[in-house]
C-alpha cells in the first residue's frame, strides 16, 4: 500500500505490476528466504520480467500444438529473446537456490524442505532449482493476475464494489487489522474471489472441461456432449 500511495500521487498507475511486485516478492521469502526486491526498488527484477515473458509464450505454445504441422517450426516461431530468457531464468533459479541451500539456515522455507529429503530422494542441483522454480511460478504470477481480474470487475460492477467495500469497511477500521485469518471471514469477499476464478482462470493454457450430457451451446453452434474441446472427441 505504501508504494501504490507513493506512485498514485504521482499520476496513474499500473496495479498489474504492483500486484506482480507483492507476489513475487512473497514467493521469493517462501522460496529463498529473502524478496526479489521489486517492492522496495518499484520495479520490475530482470528475473521477473523473463518468467512473465515465457508464461505469455505458453500460451502461444499450447494454441500452436492444436495446429496441423505448425508445431514442426515451433523453434522458429519461437522468438530469440524467449529462447534465451529461458535459458537464463534456468541458470539463475540454480544459482539463487544454490546460495539458499549454502547458508544453512534453520528458518522454514520451500527449499528448506526440499533440502530435507535431498540426500534420500537423490535431488540433483538443477532438480532442486525445478522445484523451487516451479513453486515461485506457480504461486506468484498466478495470483497477481487473479488479483488483476478481480479489481478490473470489480471497477466495472459498481453494485459489486460498494458491497464489497462496505463489508471490507465494517469489519476493519485500519490495515493493520487486516490479516488472511481475519479476511477469511468476509463471505462476499470470499464469493468475489471465487467467481473471479471462475470467469478469469489464472493460467495461461486452456481448461480442461467436457460438455455437459444433452450437449449445450458454444460461441452459437451447439456441441453434443460428453466432448472435450482440447482432445477433439
Amino acid at each position: 500500500m505504501t508504494a501504490v500511495r507513493e506512485r498514485s500521487s504521482l499520476g496513474p498507475i499500473n496495479l498489474v505490476e504492483f500486484f506482480n511486485w507483492t507476489t513475487f516478492d512473497v514467493l521469493g521469502e517462501l522460496a529463498f528466504g529473502e524478496p526479489f526486491g521489486s517492492l522496495a526498488n518499484r520495479k520490475t527484477s530482470s528475473w521477473i520480467a523473463i518468467i512473465l515473458d515465457s508464461i505469455k509464450f505458453n500460451a502461444w505454445d499450447v494454441a500452436i500444438w492444436k495446429l496441423a504441422i505448425v508445431p514442426r517450426f515451433q523453434y522458429w516461431l519461437t522468438p530469440k529473446s524467449v529462447r534465451e530468457g529461458g535459458l537464463k531464468h534456468a541458470l539463475e533459479s540454480k544459482d539463487k537456490v544454490l546460495k539458499r541451500a549454502a547458508r544453512k539456515s534453520e528458518r522454514k522455507d520451500f527449499v528448506s524442505y526440499i533440502l530435507a529429503k535431498r540426500e534420500e530422494l537423490h535431488i540433483t542441483d538443477w532438480e532442486l532449482a525445478a522445484h523451487a522454480n516451479a513453486l515461485i511460478v506457480a504461486g506468484s504470477e498466478t495470483s497477481a493476475t487473479v488479483l488483476s481480474g478481480l479489481h478490473y470487475y470489480l471497477l466495472n460492477t459498481p453494485h459489486a464494489y460498494k458491497k464489497l467495500r462496505e463489508e471490507v469497511r465494517g469489519r476493519f477500521k485500519s490495515v493493520e487489522e487486516v490479516d488472511a485469518r481475519s479476511a477469511a471471514n468476509l463471505p462476499y469477499l470470499t464469493a468475489c474471489i471465487e467467481e473471479t476464478f471462475r470467469i478469469y482462470p489464472p493460467i495461461p493454457i486452456a481448461m480442461p472441461r467436457v460438455t455437459p450430457e444433452g450437449g449445450c451451446m458454444i460461441a452459437g453452434h451447439y456441441v453434443p456432449g460428453g466432448v472435450s474441446p482440447l482432445s477433439g472427441v
